[in-house]
């Protein structure tokens, strides 16, 4: 993890490594989206007087979620993912979540940076970890032709090894 240098704190910054990559272009870059909105976060829970661009920053972090998840649920569906509609759910129930706590962090019933926390460990970094790493591997072992599941032998290989969308290898 790198060091950065905040007033007079050190904060840990999330690195977005081969960890977080799951082979599909899209997918990727919004993870790398959402490490990087996340690592902005942080800096920003630890300046002074700064709730006011925080929770700008909060709500990009919320509306790119949104966005995030919904693409996310696309890729899943042209997959043919088999957990999709539990996938949905836990989607639903994040944003809930997430909504639920903007809302008290606005009442002032919650700090900026318990919100920015919880974002960041279970919506952001958790969700990847616990939910996303269940298809990562089925993203980067499958792909559709025409209306035919394939399994990818040799090719998925290629695919994991040049990080190439299978997507792209049949059109």
């Amino acid at each position: 993890m790198k060091m950065y240098s905040c007033i007079k704190v050190d904060c840990r910054l999330v690195s977005s490594g081969a960890i977080f990559r799951s082979g599909h272009q899209e997918v990727d870059y919004e993870h790398n989206s959402l490490i990087a909105l996340s690592n902005e976060l942080i800096v920003n829970c630890f300046m002074e007087d700064n709730f006011e661009k925080t929770s700008q920053l909060l709500e990009r972090i919320c509306v790119h979620m949104v966005e995030h998840f919904s693409n996310e649920e696309k890729v899943l569906y042209e997959y043919r993912y088999i957990e999709l509609e539990e996938h949905k759910e836990i989607h639903k129930e994040l944003l809930k979540s997430m909504q639920y706590l903007m809302e008290a962090m606005y009442k002032g019933e919650l700090e900026q940076i318990d919100l920015a926390k919880y974002i960041i460990q279970e919506i952001i970094i958790g969700h990847i970890i616990k939910y996303d790493f269940r298809f990562l591997n089925y993203l980067q072992n499958r792909f559709v032709k025409g209306n035919e599941e394939v399994t990818m032998g040799y090719i998925g290989e290629v695919v994991q090894q040049y990080r190439v969308s299978p997507r792209y290898l049949y059109r």
